[in-house]
């Protein structure tokens, strides 16, 4: 039964005949584009929702932030009051986050393959660091904005 047979035709197929290389690599191809998709999507919506509580957080503030402009608070140390409790929350919900994913990449990564290529450091840390800056660059816009205001129309809102 195991022996070669040299005088009969090979009768089967070859896995290129089918392209079956090129519909994996197209199924690879797409699912990647749908996970870029929905990752942009998560960005633009965490942004718009930090958006919406800074801006929630400076109408609550804002009497505090003219008074600190009126004793001569620096607006670089008005942004960085103000940012701090952003940056805590942030960080420490994408430190959750990167230590979730990478375990759950992994399981379901070893649930589909039997030998794959573990997933780096640099690839969680390289979205957590543009999640981060584009927080920071949200909030701190938001927040320039009311400590330009003159302190006196600050002082007078109600």
């Amino acid at each position: 039964m195991g022996q070669v047979i040299p005088n009969k035709p090979f009768t089967g197929f070859y896995q290129d005949e089918l392209g079956v290389i090129k519909q994996a690599k197209m199924v690879n191809g797409n699912i990647i584009v749908i996970f870029a998709f929905l990752a942009v999507l998560s960005v633009i919506l965490s942004g718009i929702g930090l958006f919406t509580l800074v801006s929630l957080n400076i109408i609550r503030r804002i009497k505090e932030i003219g008074i600190r402009k009126v004793l001569g608070a620096q607006i670089s140390s008005i942004i960085g009051l103000m940012n701090k409790p952003f940056a805590s929350m942030i960080a420490l919900g994408g430190s959750i986050g990167l230590i979730m994913g990478y375990f759950i990449v992994d399981l379901l990564m070893s649930s589909i393959f039997d030998y794959y290529k573990q997933v780096d450091l640099a690839t969680f840390l390289t979205p957590l660091g543009v999640i981060l800056f584009i927080s920071m660059l949200t909030s701190s816009t938001r927040i320039l904005g009311a400590a330009r205001r003159n302190p006196v129309e600050s002082l007078r809102y109600e």
